[in-house]
């Protein structure tokens, strides 16, 4: 199974795997398209992994990625936690992941992000939507408000 989502711009595409490269670990892929050349590109800038999960641990995954191309949340199905990646724009490279640790036996389904990924959002498998903040003094995303109750997944 993969996942992808594009860019406000169209300019970036990310895809997600639950065995990315063949390795067993989930991950996620970013290209930029090169005008220039015409081509799709990531040169090594865009192999986002959760390296701490087990192998074979996400049974299917869910990726998002902010129209603005700066924040990827991916969603895991089999383990109770999802990993958020934010871009240092000035550096251009990603940040160490940011987990958001579920309750026992939850998973996310979908994952979605605003436009700049400063809120995230996550249907979570107990049939109730989550959403988060980026707190910029923690370096964390926090729960903004209570789940919404939708029904079981």
């Amino acid at each position: 199974m993969c996942s992808s989502d594009l860019s406000l711009d169209g300019q970036t595409v990310a895809t997600a795997s639950r065995s990315l490269g063949g390795n067993g670990y989930p991950g996620v892929k970013l290209w930029r398209y090169d005008a220039s050349s015409g081509e799709w590109d990531n040169k090594g800038w865009g192999i986002l992994q959760p390296t701490d999960l087990l192998q074979g641990a996400a049974s299917e995954i869910s990726m998002a990625l902010s129209d603005d191309a700066h924040v990827v949340f991916l969603g895991l199905q089999g383990v109770s936690r999802g990993c958020i990646w934010r871009l240092d724009s000035n550096q251009d490279t990603w940040s160490t992941p940011v987990t958001i640790s579920l309750d026992q036996g939850q998973h996310m389904n979908a994952v979605h992000t605003s436009f700049t990924g400063a809120v995230v959002a996550a249907c979570l498998s107990t049939g109730v939507v989550r959403v988060w903040e980026w707190d910029t003094l923690s370096s964390q995303y926090v729960p903004l408000g209570k789940d919404m109750q939708i029904g079981r997944a």
